[in-house]
């Protein structure tokens, strides 16, 4: 038993549904009643039995509820008391893909922080499974992880099993991104075979294993050359001055893209069609600088669709 489960019986008795119970707790339903029969399994007993009206709590799972809301509250009350000793210090400390839009999100979010108090804030461009890690083991306060559509079933498995709570934030079509000067910077859209002969940069793909990578579609297939370059800024430069190179990513805005010296292509024979997802261990963001955060994103994902 642990603190989680009892935040999840307590929820799913306020709300007498297992159902709202799980939206509120940003999680599916079958997550959620898997969690109360392993919980009601090692109590030995029921907790809730189902009624026409919704859920209600058993006799000793009425008992149960009442005991373990005095630890529920204890924690709370501790947590928020130990809290209080870092309450005037602005920490933010988050994992996102190799993306302009977080980056200028971030960016646009500090920029309207208080100077005159302390900040802690940590920007970390990383793949998915370390975005994960990251979150799961409290290095980070929330994160974003993005997959290839064929890679959904790993990640949701792997999110499902840590009983991470996850949200979508964007799906999108990846572009070839070349610089002006690439070979195949006249051409109006590219084939997969045309890519064939160049170097694909990469930011180190999502860290799966290649055990793990069995249950990603082989579609995605590997490119013979290969470099990869982890920080997003870095892609860019690397792709001016590598003409040779190439490198799929999100669309990104026309005075980037001149800024850079670089131009992006479709792909007429290979869809490469992606996810964003936001992931904590609450399913929501309870602070001030997530919320602000996760705004500053929204606004920039809003301007993003203008271009893609």
């Amino acid at each position: 038993m642990n603190i989680q489960q009892m935040r999840y019986v307590i929820e799913v008795e306020k709300t007498g549904s297992i159902s709202r119970a799980a939206g509120n707790l940003f999680m599916g339903q079958p997550n959620l009643s898997k969690a109360i029969k392993e919980l009601e399994s090692s109590l030995g007993i029921r907790i809730f039995e189902r009624t026409p009206k919704g859920v209600i709590a058993t006799d000793s799972g009425g008992k149960f509820l009442r005991e373990i809301r005095g630890v529920v509250e204890q924690i709370e009350s501790i947590e928020t008391r130990y809290c209080q000793t870092t309450a005037n210090i602005q920490s933010l400390s988050v994992s996102v893909p190799h993306c302009w839009y977080f980056s200028s999100a971030f960016s646009r979010f500090a920029r309207e922080l208080d100077t005159s108090e302390e900040m802690e804030l940590e920007f970390n461009e990383t793949d998915s499974v370390t975005a994960i890690n990251n979150v799961l083991q409290g290095k980070q306060h929330i994160g974003f992880i993005r997959y290839h559509m064929d890679c959904e079933p790993f990640f949701m498995q792997m999110l499902a099993e840590q009983n991470l709570k996850h949200r979508v934030m964007r799906e999108f079509d990846n572009k070839i991104l070349i610089s002006k000067t690439h070979p195949l910077s006249c051409a109006e859209s590219i084939t997969e075979k045309e890519l064939a002969d160049y170097i694909e940069l990469s930011n180190g793909g999502c860290s799966v294993s290649k055990t793990q990578s069995t249950q990603c579609s082989a579609a995605i297939n590997p490119a013979k050359h290969k470099v990869c370059v982890r920080e997003f800024s870095n892609q860019l430069v690397f792709l001016a001055n590598e003409t040779r190179s190439y490198m799929w990513a999100p669309t990104l805005p026309g005075e980037l893209l001149e800024q850079k010296g670089l131009v992006q292509k479709a792909c007429s024979t290979l869809n490469r069609r992606s996810r964003d997802l936001f992931i904590s261990v609450h399913g929501h963001v309870s602070g001030k600088l997530e919320k602000l955060f996760l705004e500053k994103l929204h606004e920039q994902i809003d301007v993003k669709s203008v271009y893609a």
